[in-house]
């Protein structure tokens, strides 16, 4: 904690006040609202009547969040070249490059590389240490995981007392390989619309690929979202 002298601290107060803090007034009935979504002035009117609309995006589609693996170094992979069984990749967690298996690697689009109307070609692979079943996403087996993918193991392998590290070594365990969040894993090969988590406009795009740190939105029933 840094010491302020007593003296600056009226002028330090003022400061914030007069650049950075503006006080509103709003009704207290907002607060009773499920969402705390306080806007006042023109924009205040604009928002409450957009929150009247309906439909509303919710009710016609399952929004989820992208890909969380808490060590995107090592499994974001960069993409140089498909050799057909392998696809030679490059690791910023080691500095090298590496052929591993075609059947652990997702095609991926990081969601800075979102774009309006554009379809551009990914530039990352995903290692994904997982079997995707009617269940659900399944981690593989070590002993599987070694036997089916050795290259894409001696990876894992090769960064493991990173993988264990994590979140405080909270990831020290048997499946220490897996990803540190495990929601939305068997969503991402649908059919979507993706669109960045924090953006000023709306960089939306159609693709079955997977994703990382984004907005997605996939279909429900029969119905798409345009």
């Amino acid at each position: 904690m840094t010491k302020v002298d007593s003296n600056l601290l009226p002028k330090v107060v003022s400061y914030w006040k007069e650049d950075f803090i503006s006080c509103k007034r709003i009704e207290f009935s907002q607060t009773f609202s499920k969402k705390w979504e306080f806007f006042v002035g023109g924009i205040g009117e604009i928002f409450s009547k957009l929150s009247k609309m309906s439909p509303k995006l919710d009710e016609l589609a399952e929004i989820f969040v992208g890909l969380q693996t808490s060590a995107d170094l090592i499994y974001i992979l960069g993409k140089i070249r498909d050799e057909g069984r392998y696809i030679k990749v490059y690791s910023r967690a080691t500095g090298k490059v590496y052929e591993l298996e075609r059947g652990v690697l997702k095609a991926l689009f990081k969601g800075s590389e979102l774009k309006r109307y554009e379809m551009e070609e990914f530039r990352h692979y995903l290692l994904f240490p997982y079997y995707l079943t009617d269940k659900g996403a399944v981690l593989i087996p070590e002993r599987e995981f070694q036997r089916e993918y050795p290259k894409a193991w001696g990876y894992v392998k090769e960064n493991e007392e990173k993988l264990r590290s994590r979140e405080g070594g909270k990831m020290n365990h048997s499946e220490w390989y897996a990803f540190g969040r495990h929601q939305n894993l068997d969503c991402h090969e649908q059919p979507k619309i993706m669109t960045q988590v924090l953006a000023q406009r709306a960089p939306l795009k159609i693709t079955n690929f997977h994703a990382t740190w984004c907005g997605a939105v996939r279909r429900m029933g029969d119905l798409y979202v345009h």
